[in-house]
């Protein structure tokens, strides 16, 4: 929900992007540490941080993409991309 306050107000899209991507890598790489620990309860904590940062990267992506193809449609540039999928 904090993703969508940012990007109605704000229109940080990049920003926005930059921080998914990051925060998904950066806690991919500890979770590979925490599996060489083999304390399940950590490795879960930091799991359900990486799928929190990764799971707003889908609607951020699709309204991105429609505020870069500005003169079409959104649903025109979101059925697109659905179908290439």
């Amino acid at each position: 929900m904090i993703t969508g306050v940012i990007l109605n107000k704000y229109h940080k899209y990049v920003l926005m992007v930059r921080i998914s991507a990051i925060g998904t890598a950066v806690l991919l790489s500890v979770s590979i540490y925490a599996v060489h620990l083999q304390d399940g309860l950590f490795m879960a904590v930091i799991l359900i941080c990486a799928a929190v940062a990764l799971i707003p990267i889908i609607p951020v992506g699709i309204d991105f993409a429609s505020e870069l193809t500005f003169p079409y449609n959104e649903t025109v540039v979101t059925g697109f991309l659905l179908m290439s999928a």
